[in-house]
Order: C-alpha cells, then sequence, then structure tokens
C-alpha cells in the first residue's frame, strides 16, 4: 500500500452482522454530517422566523391566550409591566401581577413568566413552561400541557407565603398566613374530574388563621405549628395517604387533626362520593369561644378529649356520624 492510497476501515450498522453488509466508514460520517446540517437548518429558520416576527403581535397573543383562558373561570389579570425574549426560546414576563377572582379578592404576584412550546402547535396541543414569584421569595413553577378536552400538569410550590400573596384569602375566603411547599402531577379530561390521575403533596408551616367570620360563626385566632397532605388520585379516586394539622402533644397547636379515607371524583365535582374519618382535638382557646361546641359534638367524644366522625355523602352535600370511641381511622 502506498502513500497516496485511500485506507478504507468498515462500520458494521445494526443488523449488518446477520446480512453480510457492512459500509464504509466514510459513509455514516457523510450520513451524520447530512443530519447536522440539516438540523442546523431547520434550528436557523426557525430562528430566523421568530426574529423576523412582529413582537408586538406575539406578546399581544400570548397575553390575550392567558386573559381569555382566565376569564373563562371569572378570574381577571392586569400587570404593571410586560415584556418578550426570545432567549433560548419565546419568553413572555409579566410584572406587578394583580389577579382578580369572581369574589372581588386579588391575588398579588410578583412576576410571571411563560415559555410556550413551539412543537406541540404542530399537532394541535398547548404546551408552556412557567415560573410564578410571589411576594417573600415564593415560586410555583412547573409544565402544561393540554388540547381541546384533556390536560397534563406537574409543578412544585417553594416558600410560598400565603398572607404576602393573599392566596388563601384570594383562593377559599380565608384569611391565613403561613408557609406552603409542596408538588403535584396531575392529567384527565377538563370536563370530567373522575378522569383524573396523578397525585398532590402539600406541607404548611407557621399557619395562623386569623379570627374571622365563616360561615356565620366568628372564629377566634387560630394556631397551627404544621400540616402535611399526600393525596394520590387513581382512575377517578382520591385516596388519603396523609392528611395531618399539627402535632400531636404540641399545646401550642389550637388544632391537632387527622383525615384519612377516600373520595370517588364524579363528573359534576359537587356529587363525588366521600368515604372519609376525621379525628381531631381542639385547644382550650376554641372550646372556649364556642360555648356550645363541646355539647354539638359529644357524640363523637373519644377518651382521650378528640372527636371522631365518619363522613360520607357527596362533597356537596356531606353528612356524618360519630365513631364508636377509641376507633381510629
Amino acid at each position: 500500500m502506498t502513500e497516496n492510497e485511500e485506507i478504507v476501515t468498515e462500520a458494521t450498522l445494526p443488523g449488518a452482522e446477520a446480512s453480510g453488509v457492512a459500509l464504509p466508514a466514510s459513509r455514516s460520517k457523510k450520513l451524520i454530517k447530512r443530519l447536522g446540517w440539516i438540523a442546523l437548518g431547520f434550528f436557523c429558520l426557525l430562528a430566523f422566523t421568530l426574529i423576523k416576527l412582529p413582537r408586538e403581535q406575539i406578546q399581544a397573543y400570548i397575553h390575550g391566550s392567558i386573559t381569555s383562558a382566565l376569564a373563562e373561570q371569572g378570574y381577571s389579570l392586569t400587570a404593571g409591566q410586560t415584556q418578550l425574549s426570545y432567549f433560548l426560546g419565546i419568553t413572555y414576563s409579566m410584572k406587578e401581577v394583580k389577579l382578580a377572582t369572581p369574589t372581588g379578592n386579588v391575588i398579588r404576584l410578583d412576576q410571571i413568566e411563560v415559555s410556550p412550546s413551539l412543537f406541540p402547535l404542530f399537532v394541535g396541543k398547548v404546551g408552556a413552561s412557567y415560573s410564578i414569584q410571589t411576594p417573600g421569595n415564593g415560586k410555583v413553577s412547573g409544565k402544561l400541557a393540554a388540547n381541546k378536552k384533556a390536560y397534563a400538569t406537574s409543578f412544585k410550590v417553594n416558600s410560598v407565603d400565603l398572607k404576602t400573596s393573599g392566596l388563601l384569602e384570594g383562593l377559599a375566603h380565608l384569611s391565613a398566613a403561613g408557609l406552603v411547599n409542596g408538588s403535584g402531577d396531575l392529567k384527565g379530561d377538563f370536563t370530567n374530574p373522575a378522569t383524573t390521575q396523578g397525585d398532590l403533596k402539600l406541607d404548611l408551616t407557621k399557619l395562623i388563621i386569623e379570627q374571622q367570620q365563616i360561615m356565620g360563626f366568628n372564629i377566634p385566632k387560630l394556631s397551627i405549628s404544621e400540616g402535611k397532605a399526600d393525596v394520590v388520585i387513581t382512575q377517578g379516586k382520591a385516596q388519603i395517604r396523609t392528611f395531618t394539622l399539627g402535632k400531636p402533644g404540641n399545646a401550642a397547636d389550637d388544632v391537632q387533626a387527622t383525615l384519612s379515607g377516600d373520595m370517588t371524583l364524579a363528573r359534576q365535582l359537587e356529587a363525588s362520593a366521600l368515604n372519609l374519618q376525621a379525628l381531631f382535638k381542639l385547644s382550650e382557646n376554641v372550646l372556649k369561644s364556642f360555648v356550645l361546641l363541646d355539647t354539638l359534638l359529644s357524640s363523637g367524644k373519644q377518651a382521650d378529649g378528640s372527636y371522631g366522625f365518619r363522613i360520607t355523602g357527596v362533597l356537596g352535600a356531606p353528612s356524618s356520624e360519630p365513631l364508636q370511641p377509641d376507633t381510629k381511622p
């Protein structure tokens, strides 16, 4: 072999041993190079298209999509500042956000960032990742994919302050303070909760429920050191793995409670069937605020002074019956 002769090695492709076929390494390199150029060309075309698109139209389209989706649920959104960027994809940012709930309460958020996914659009789906900054350095982040009927979402919650964000007051009409951490992964049909699958995990710390009126009752200020919830949803049935409020034996907790059982989700959420057991203990502060409360709950009173009830019926009209003394969930 002379110096001017070309040295050709062989690279065997998958399945080539069986067929006895081998391709020169130079041919496989050419194929890889072509694929690389095609990918680069597609990326450049996409980038050029994004750059040439009118920024104002894209910004208006994204903002309009968000506000219209919220409006269908009775919410309205306003933002002090908005910005659109193309760094590593499209990102729409809103600052000084106010989200008005159907009842007129306002949830305040420092910033919302939404990054739409482009490829799902080609198959008729909507996809996006999002990040929400709440007052007090809290954060909610996650991903969402959906079409006209179904959705799938995953999220994480880090140190969200219920008081400064107004989150609990806005969603549940409850004035409270505390920090929330957790995560969730859900999927199902928008119009049918019975198709929901996934799991939810939440941790509460330093929960303070302010003195207020709830359903016509004057509630005293309540202090609860911690709370935990772990719920798994399979084929439309939500099974409670863990649901606790307060620490057992902690005299500083005004409420110590555990909830167990399951809820079978229905197409109409209010018709979801309940199969729950609740055990709870109330502090002297709470019992003194409601003179007749101990009498009303006496049928479910346990030997240790706590109360136990079985909760059945449906979510829209639950019913309860006392547990036998010392019955454990």
